[in-house]
């Protein structure tokens, strides 16, 4: 009885090792995974911002555009 008892404690332990491992090891992909995410979102971030700087730059050049051909087309019809 006790070596079966013996046999039972070792077995759980030896179980418990393997699931400790396992939770250990899907942690770390999940770090890996969440290190890769942050990453990406970085990235995202950045180029989000480029295009924010463009699109501000692209607007301010139409506005002076529109000014321009505003004023010329008004200079056109004020001439006799």
């Amino acid at each position: 009885m006790l070596r079966r008892d013996r046999q039972r404690d070792n077995a759980h332990a030896e179980a418990d090792a393997q699931h400790r491992e396992a939770l250990a090891v899907a942690n770390e992909q999940r770090q890996a995974i969440a290190a890769q995410n942050a990453a990406q979102l970085l990235e995202l971030l950045q180029r989000n911002t480029e295009l924010t700087e463009l699109t501000q730059k692209l607007t301010v050049r139409v506005e002076t555009l529109t000014v321009e051909l505003h004023e010329k087309l008004l200079q056109k019809d004020s001439k006799p």
